[in-house]
């Protein structure tokens, strides 16, 4: 989600109808996101993402007397301090931490710190988090937005391990919150920097991804209250409509690294998103634009500074992604190239990728 800022585009084209926060990290599944939670400290440590503090969060870090200038909103360090404004677990890490990329380690400690939580990071940040729940209390979130990584809810021993934790820790958590989750269903993708070799093409993909959130969400469905009902936002199926009519504009929702999402790419996974969530595309007023650059003029990040830039949505684009989103979310057209698995259909293998191409595109 940190390609081009889907959560900062979304409140975009919400127009103020959206408050967030997120838990951000690369690569990371349901599993690993608990393991190491946010993954943005250097990221997210950009121009647009910078803002001062307020006078009383300044005097309480100004008693260690150092000069803390601006922070970065790099959003919540854990998915229990996200979900629930505290972590334990995250207090006993950084009173531990001893500034020197160093953690003391217990036997059964797997450890936040692999160099990206800011929490850890900076000490500074995590006393200013703290200052803030305590002052705001504890978030009530309407809706929980989450991804799995990428090739976990197509492959079979990934999606069983990712029902496990779905059940033994995000599942007592939304009964605690009374949030609505929605899981993302997301993109097929096809790469040179990834080994493809189980998923066959991009419809094989898009339908086992699908059939995997199918599962995730029936199971929450099992266990929630009618109220929270677990949502899909058909991500995958848009994607793949694209594919099936405009293959070079399917190309071009691609970042270079045919992996993460262009500018385009992200514009169609946020109209998405938003329909799961309001019932609705968001106004034409504020979705289709002359420039629709204008959409990003806050993102905290586009792309990895060493990458080439992808190109903005034309209006024509725009309109065009409108109408696959409207097709999908409104209208539930089916891509005809999808197959609808009913009896949890899986693939297996084991991805073999090649080390230095998967470090070399983040």
């Amino acid at each position: 989600m940190y390609y081009n800022d889907l959560p900062r585009l979304m409140e975009r084209l919400a127009d103020g109808h959206i408050v967030k926060d997120s838990c951000l990290h690369g690569s990371a599944s349901l599993s690993t996101l608990l393991v190491w939670g946010n993954g943005q400290y250097e990221i997210w440590a950009t121009g647009n993402a910078r803002f001062a503090l307020d006078d009383d969060t300044v005097e309480l870090i100004d008693d260690d007397e150092v000069d803390i200038g601006l922070m970065y909103d790099y959003g919540a360090c854990t998915v229990h301090q996200l979900f629930f404004g505290y972590d334990e677990d995250l207090d006993t890490r950084v009173a531990d931490y001893n500034g020197d990329d160093e953690i003391v380690k217990s036997d059964d400690f797997f450890s936040f710190q692999d160099g990206k939580n800011p929490c850890l990071q900076n000490y500074y940040y995590y006393l200013y988090l703290q200052d803030k729940y305590e002052r705001d209390g504890t978030p009530h979130w309407d809706f929980v937005v989450i991804n799995d990584n990428t090739r976990e809810p197509s492959r079979t021993e990934p999606r069983a391990s990712s029902l496990k934790v779905l059940e033994s820790t995000y599942l007592p958590w939304l009964l605690e919150m009374g949030s609505t989750p929605i899981f993302i269903s997301t993109y097929a993708y096809d790469t040179p920097y990834r080994d493809m070799t189980g998923l066959i093409d991009v419809p094989s993909f898009t339908s086992y991804t699908y059939a995997g959130y199918r599962e995730y969400a029936a199971f929450l469905e099992q266990n929630l209250p009618p109220e929270q009902k677990p949502r899909i936002a058909k991500v995958g199926w848009a994607f793949l409509l694209v594919w099936e009519e405009q293959y070079d504009l399917w190309k071009r929702l691609f970042h270079v690294d045919y992996i993460h999402a262009s500018p385009s790419g992200s514009y169609l996974q946020a109209l998405v998103v938003y329909h799961t969530i309001f019932g609705r595309l968001p106004p034409r007023g504020i979705a289709l634009r002359a420039d629709s650059s204008s959409m990003w003029d806050n993102a905290r990040r586009q792309a990895p500074p060493n990458h080439r830039r992808g190109s903005f949505p034309t209006p024509e684009e725009e309109r065009y992604l409108w109408d696959v989103a409207s097709l999908i979310c409104m209208y539930n057209v089916k891509p005809s190239s999808l197959t609808l698995y009913e009896n949890g259909e899986s693939v297996e293998y084991t991805p073999n990728d090649d080390p230095y191409h998967v470090d070399d595109i983040f």
